[in-house]
C-alpha cells in the first residue's frame, strides 16, 4: 500500500490552500442549524446585513457561503389522529424561513458557494397526505401537501430571487450533502424528490465545482446542471454501487443488474470534467470496489487534467474538502511512458487512466491507495 501521496508532480494535496484566519466570528451563525434544523440566527443576521448596506459597511459583503435545508421550511410530524387513532403525517410550514433566506440572498452579493442538504425524508414533502388543517403556531401553518409541492415551490422562489439579484452567475461551487449518512446510503438521500431541484440547480450558470458528499443525486438532478464552466467533480464517500429494480434474466437464473455512480452521470457532463477528486474512509480501503469504479471512470472521462484518490481518516478527508477550491496544479506533465514514475501497476486502471489522458493529465495524487 502506498501510505504517502504518490503524485506525478511535486504538488501535495491541498497545497496553496488559503483558509482565512481572520474570519468574522458571526459568519458561521448564518448557516448554524438548531437541533430541529431551523436556522435561529438568520433573523437577527438579516437585521445586521440591512444596517450594513444602509451604512455602506462591509458586513453584507462577507457572506460567501449559504446552506439550503428544506427541513427549515417544512417539518413533517407524526402523531395519532384524534378521530381514527391512526398514525398520520402533518406538515408544519415555517413561513418566515424562506423569507429570511431570500433576504440574505438579496443583501449578500458575494455568495460563491451553495450547499443543498439532501435528506431521504424530503420525499414526504412531495407525497405526504392525510395532513391536518389546524394551525400550530402564529407563523406555522399546516398545509395539504397533495396540493402543494414544497420542494418545487421553494426552488421556484429561490430561482426567481437569485436571477433577479444576478446571484445565479456568482455561485462557483455547488455541494450536495447527504443528511444522516450513518443511517442512509448515498443513493437514498435524494430518492423521489431531488428531481424537483431543477429550477434552482438549472439557474446556476457559473458553477465550476460540484461536490457530492454522502449523496448520489438522480439522473434528473445531474441533467439539471446547466453550467458550461463546470470542470471539477468531487466524490466524498459517494462512489457507490446501486441496484436497478429491473431484473435481468440469464439462462435459468434471475439476477439484479447493478450500476455505479460513474454510469449514473450523463456523458455530456463527463465531457466537461477536467478534475476529479475521490475521498473514502481509510477503513474501507480493502472493500472499496477499486477496479470496477476506476475502470468505469477511465471509460467515462475525456480530457482529464488532475486526479486525486485518497483513503483517509474523517479529519484528513474533511481538511481536503475545505481546500477543494484552492487546488493548484503545477505545470508538469506526467511521464506516461513509465509506470514506475506514477507508482501504479501497468495492469491497473490508474495506469489506463494516465495513458488515456496522457496529453492532458498534469497531476495524479494517490493517498493510501493499495497496489491493485
Amino acid at each position: 500500500m502506498q501510505s504517502a501521496s504518490a503524485s506525478a508532480s511535486s504538488t501535495a494535496t491541498g497545497k496553496g490552500a488559503r483558509i482565512p484566519s481572520n474570519q468574522l466570528p458571526w459568519l458561521p451563525l448564518v448557516n448554524h442549524p438548531s437541533y430541529s434544523r431551523s436556522y435561529p440566527f438568520r433573523s437577527r443576521i438579516v437585521k445586521l446585513l440591512k444596517e450594513s448596506r444602509m451604512a455602506n459597511l462591509a458586513f453584507h459583503q462577507q457572506v460567501r457561503h449559504l446552506v439550503i435545508d428544506f427541513a427549515s421550511f417544512d417539518t413533517i410530524r407524526r402523531e395519532k389522529s384524534k378521530t381514527t387513532n391512526m398514525m398520520i403525517k402533518k406538515r408544519v410550514h415555517h413561513a418566515n424561513a424562506l423569507t429570511e433566506l431570500k433576504e440574505i440572498i438579496n443583501l449578500c452579493t458575494q455568495i460563491e458557494r451553495l450547499d443543498i442538504i439532501c435528506d431521504a425524508g424530503f420525499a414526504n414533502l412531495v407525497s405526504c397526505s392525510h395532513l391536518s388543517n389546524t394551525t400550530s403556531a402564529p407563523h406555522d401553518t399546516l398545509i395539504d401537501n397533495s396540493e402543494n409541492n414544497s420542494i418545487l415551490s421553494v426552488c421556484n422562489a429561490l430561482q426567481q430571487t437569485l436571477m433577479q439579484q444576478r446571484q445565479s452567475d456568482c455561485i462557483k461551487r455547488l455541494d450536495f450533502i447527504g443528511f444522516n449518512p450513518i443511517q442512509r446510503c448515498p443513493c437514498c438521500a435524494g430518492k423521489e424528490w431531488d428531481q424537483y431541484l431543477k429550477p434552482l440547480v438549472s439557474c446556476l450558470s457559473s458553477v465550476e465545482i460540484l461536490v457530492l458528499k454522502d449523496v448520489l443525486p438522480s439522473v434528473d438532478a445531474f441533467r439539471a446542471l446547466n453550467s458550461p464552466h463546470l470542470k471539477k467533480i468531487v466524490f466524498y464517500k459517494s462512489m457507490v454501487t446501486i441496484p436497478l429494480f429491473k431484473k435481468v434474466r440469464s439462462a435459468s437464473t434471475s439476477t439484479t443488474k447493478f450500476i455505479t455512480s460513474v454510469s449514473l452521470i450523463p456523458d455530456t457532463l463527463w465531457r466537461q470534467i477536467e478534475h476529479i477528486e475521490i475521498y473514502e474512509d481509510i477503513e474501507d480501503v480493502t472493500t472499496w470496489r477499486s477496479r470496477r469504479y476506476l475502470t468505469e471512470l477511465v471509460n467515462a472521462v475525456h480530457d482529464l487534467e488532475s486526479f486525486v484518490l485518497q483513503f483517509g481518516t474523517k479529519e484528513a478527508n474533511e481538511r481536503s474538502l475545505v481546500t477543494v477550491n484552492n487546488s493548484i496544479l503545477e505545470e508538469h506533465d506526467i511521464p506516461n511512458d513509465q509506470c514506475g514514475d506514477i507508482r501504479v501497476n501497468c495492469d491497473s486502471p490508474l495506469y489506463d487512466l494516465s495513458m488515456k489522458c496522457k496529453t492532458t493529465l498534469k497531476r495524479m495524487t494517490l493517498v493510501n491507495v493499495p497496489n491493485f
